[in-house]
């Protein structure tokens, strides 16, 4: 899910929706200053689809990344829509034999970079970056190939064109360490830097600030709870300072950050410790050499989490992610234009109609929400969904596990983020056309 500023100082959300009867779709929202729907499109068809990212060109034109199931495998997604919200374009990337997905895009000049991560056929997996054209076409696709086990979530463009990119990279022991890889302006991989302890770390966001590159994420090496995590180095991957950037009372996560005019750092994520209940947006403010300052939360009486953020013409913030106390559903985009205080007006509840046509896929099923949080309860519909057995599996093959249904839902165990299928039974046999591909975040 993201957020950008337009020029009118509204703002686009990209995330993922399954409340219009496709299996999973991208959805588009443009936004008014005061939080008013312009528009809102619903792209995709029958399987899966979910938008991780978005970027606008100067011309005002939409550009988002993300994934896309086109019968059973992942392609990596990057559509394009003008200002109005009509799609120009809308194109899958990747190797048809593998699992591919992008997390992150950035818009430079007249071309595309997006980053993510494909499936190798040993089952691990590489960073991924490509470089399209503004008409859709593939200029040139990179990968870490001799350095598997790599995931890319964010990138961010260097004064010469080089390209630093951060993630996750797969550690001996099975945990992840954040991950910063560097390519030249051609995709070729020149070096990688990695960050963290004995436990798990993931790289969510990266930018160029003074001179320096800074990627935020979340460890869990260094107390029991989950922390913000931030990485600071030279061009050259030479680090200045890494460490935590929050208290160790509950668990705490950053996925995305801008820098401030005074040249400190707004994070979006989450919280446990503080707020109104269960995990609450985090709007955290810190220091470059990653001290904390302060930083309000918004949220209800159950979970939010800020996936993604951006300034406001006025030097306040645009912060957007999932709540499940607000809104229609049980799972909801949440939109947040704060100035940096807690108190900042009420909680608009929007119902929105997008139009799209509603399908009932005979032989297929349904999940909601997709994407799903790691532990999370999903809503499964169709043919499929009277059975109550089913098994879960990796992009790998692997199984973690049977499941049982509670009538239409059932409740998934605790999985690393990525690519699931949920199979089902026929009371006979385990068949494997009767699957469901989820995304776990």
């Amino acid at each position: 899910m993201a957020i950008k500023r337009t020029s009118d100082d509204g703002a686009v959300v990209v995330g993922s929706t399954g409340s219009f009867g496709t299996g999973g779709d991208v959805y588009v929202l443009r936004l008014e200053t005061d939080g008013g729907v312009l528009w809102s499109r619903a792209l995709g068809g029958p399987g899966p689809q979910v938008a991780n990212d978005v970027d606008l060109h100067g011309d005002g034109r939409v550009i988002v990344v993300g994934s896309a199931n086109r019968g059973g495998d992942y392609a990596g997604l990057i559509a394009c829509l003008s200002a109005d919200g009509e799609v120009i374009w809308q194109v899958d990337f990747g190797d048809a034999e593998a699992w591919d997905a992008l997390n992150g895009i950035v818009v430079v000049d007249d071309a595309i970079l997006a980053v993510g991560r494909t499936y190798l056929e040993t089952g691990t997996s590489q960073a991924w970056l490509i470089k399209v054209s503004m008409d859709g076409g593939l200029i040139w696709s990179a990968t870490t190939a001799a350095e598997p086990g790599m995931e890319g979530n964010a990138l961010a463009v260097l004064d010469d064109g080089s390209i630093a990119v951060t993630g996750t990279i797969e550690a001996p022991d099975g945990t992840t360490d954040m991950v910063v890889v560097k390519f030249n302006e051609e995709g070729e991989y020149l070096w990688h830097t990695v960050h963290g302890g004995a436990s798990d770390e993931v790289g969510r966001d990266i930018m160029v600030a003074n001179g320096e590159l800074v990627a935020v994420g979340y460890t869990s090496s260094f107390a029991p709870k989950r922390q913000m995590f931030m990485v600071r180095m030279q061009m050259d991957g030479e680090v200045i300072n890494e460490g935590t950037i929050t208290s160790s009372g509950n668990d705490w996560e950053a996925f995305g950050m801008v820098m401030r005019t005074d040249g400190t750092f707004a994070i979006a994520g989450y919280t446990k410790e503080y707020g109104a209940g269960g995990s609450d947006f985090s709007l955290l403010f810190a220091n470059p050499d990653g001290s904390f300052i302060g930083g309000p939360t918004y949220g209800g009486a159950s979970n939010e989490v800020a996936h993604t953020l951006d300034l406001t013409e006025d030097g306040g913030y645009y912060v957007a992610g999932m709540t499940e106390s607000y809104g229609p559903g049980a799972m909801a985009i949440f939109v947040v234009r704060s100035n940096g205080d807690t108190l900042n007006g009420a909680v608009i509840q929007t119902v929105d109609d997008v139009g799209v046509d509603s399908h009932q896929w005979p032989s297929k099923v349904v999940a909601s929400p997709n994407p799903v949080q790691s532990g999370g309860w999903i809503r499964i519909s169709g043919i499929a969904a009277t059975t109550g057995r089913m098994e879960i599996l990796d992009a790998c093959g692997r199984l973690h596990g049977e499941l049982r249904s509670h009538g239409e839902q059932v409740q998934l165990p605790t999985l690393a983020s990525g690519l699931y299928l949920l199979r089902f039974h026929d009371k006979r046999e385990w068949v494997a056309p009767r699957g469901l591909t989820i995304m776990v975040e």
